[in-house]
């Protein structure tokens, strides 16, 4: 079973925050890690954000980018390509996502679509919403 990742969850790896036991059990039960390209992006802005807001200090932001960018090549990383593009306009069309929720949901897709088990784990209510739509099995705790 792959285990996807939106930033939501992945997040929940490096900073203590409601639903990260959820996140470890079910990395537990995975073979592999997935996430989409910009989620490395993404990971970056939240921990600038957190450092912003003074949840975690200057240090922590600078070892929690560095912890998260030596661990970016464990990860099965889905490219950003035409296909899961255009899938990602439609899916944004379809159930109102924003931009990048709906990238996230189209790279989950298309390692669905080699035949693979998927679990989308996030914590978007919109986004886990619309994942179950597709069929998707959902992990998470969607709170916003």
């Amino acid at each position: 079973m792959i285990a996807y990742l939106d930033t939501s969850a992945l997040i929940k790896l490096y900073v203590a925050e409601s639903g990260q036991e959820l996140v470890i059990e079910r990395l537990r039960a995975a073979n592999q890690v997935a996430t989409a390209l910009i989620t490395y992006v993404e990971m970056f802005g939240v921990f600038t954000r957190l450092e912003k807001e003074r949840r975690i200090s200057a240090a922590e932001c600078r070892m929690l980018s560095e912890q998260f960018d030596g661990n970016w090549s464990s990860y099965w990383v889905v490219d950003l390509t035409r296909s899961v593009v255009r899938r990602a306009a439609r899916l944004a069309h379809r159930y109102a996502l924003r931009g990048y929720d709906a990238v996230q949901l189209s790279s989950a897709l298309e390692l669905r679509g080699n035949d693979a088990k998927v679990e989308f784990l996030c914590f978007d209510r919109r986004l886990a919403a619309s994942a179950q739509r597709e069929r998707l099995l959902i992990s998470g705790n969607p709170a916003r």
